[in-house]
């Protein structure tokens, strides 16, 4: 599993363009469910991303008045 949120989507791109061009609606459902799992993972891995990085920064404490 990839840890770079940029290689999910094109992961999931690539599902996508996949799918486009799939004759069969089997294997055209299966690789737009997976094109949604890698744009999701793509999403999650952003937003423990973001979380690391808030946790990563302490907050300056606030000027007394």
């Amino acid at each position: 599993m990839p840890g770079c949120p940029s290689a999910c989507r094109e992961r999931a791109s690539r599902c996508t363009e996949l799918a486009q061009k799939a004759k069969d609606s089997q294997l055209k459902a299966v690789l737009e469910m997976l094109a949604q799992r890698w744009s999701d993972l793509a999403a999650q891995l952003d937003r423990a991303e973001a979380l690391r990085n808030a946790q990563a920064t302490p907050e300056r404490p606030s000027k007394p008045v």
